[in-house]
């Protein structure tokens, strides 16, 4: 009950605050948030980005002198299969959360819907990313779950280039609903692959890993659609969120076609 919290808490946070920029934005009597604010968001993006990348090397090298190390660096590097399924995991959200956030930014902003009927417009994606999780969760292979998942994943993100100010609702609504059943496929395949692959004694480090991969991805797709959406929220920028969700699921995709440890995993569990 506390990580569903936690999940609704982090995935509030980030439409909230766009929807109070745009709230400010009208009371000050201008049509869209000034172009300063959102560059503004996209250089604290960065700037956290590059904070990021020195706190995340001063990290790895105090955790690789630790006796007992919090973040296990090592075994990132010796244990390909995991490592794979963090970044597999990271890719597949990061593709995601870019849709959850990209589209409610421009079902509000193109399409002129309230920040109620645009979170209820996406509620079908919410839904299926549980019940797909469910009926995954009962299988036991984890191969063709992945290639699914990426499959999916591509093709909702050419379905994107698709829409547009004049695609009705329904077909919106019918898109995003894709990345539902991607949401719910690849998480638990690849949680199925972690503890398929992680030493028993790390299985705790192994699974916060995956959790921290999963969080990456969900902080990247906000600056890719910051970055679309830096000078207008409109149907240029949503397919160049699109062009990049198909760099995404290609590279999703052929990272779990060419991944021999996905079919040697299903033979051994069958055995």
């Amino acid at each position: 009950m506390a990580r569903v919290l936690i999940g609704a808490g982090t995935s509030a946070g980030y439409p909230s605050a766009m929807l109070l920029i745009r709230r400010r934005a009208e009371h000050a009597g201008h049509e869209a948030p000034p172009l300063g604010v959102l560059g503004g968001l996209v250089i604290t993006g960065a700037a956290t980005v590059a904070a990021a990348l020195v706190l995340a090397a001063l990290l790895v090298g105090w955790e690789l002198r630790a006796a007992h190390p919090f973040l296990d660096v090592r075994l990132l590097a010796s244990n390909g299969a995991l490592t794979r399924a963090y970044a597999r995991n990271g890719l597949t959200l990061m593709g995601t959360y870019v849709i959850l956030y990209g589209l409610t930014q421009w079902l509000e902003a193109a399409r002129g819907l309230s920040a109620y009927q645009a979170g209820l417009a996406l509620m079908p994606m919410g839904v299926l990313t549980a019940v797909t999780a469910r009926m995954v969760s009962k299988r036991t292979g984890v191969r063709r779950p992945l290639t699914v998942c990426a499959v999916l994943l591509l093709v909702g993100a050419v379905s994107v280039l698709f829409v547009g100010s004049g695609t009705p609702l329904a077909v919106v609504v019918a898109v995003s609903a894709v990345f539902g059943l991607t949401s719910g496929t690849g998480t638990v395949a690849n949680q199925t692959v972690l503890y398929q692959e992680a030493p028993a004694a790390t299985v705790g480090t192994a699974s916060g890993l995956l959790r921290t991969f999963g969080y990456i991805g969900s902080i990247a797709s906000a600056a890719i659609t910051g970055t679309a959406f830096r000078s207008s929220v409109d149907d240029s920028g949503l397919h160049l969120i699109a062009w990049v969700l198909v760099v995404i699921s290609a590279l999703v995709l052929v990272m779990t076609v060419f991944d021999r440890q996905l079919a040697k995993a299903d033979r051994r569990h069958a055995n």
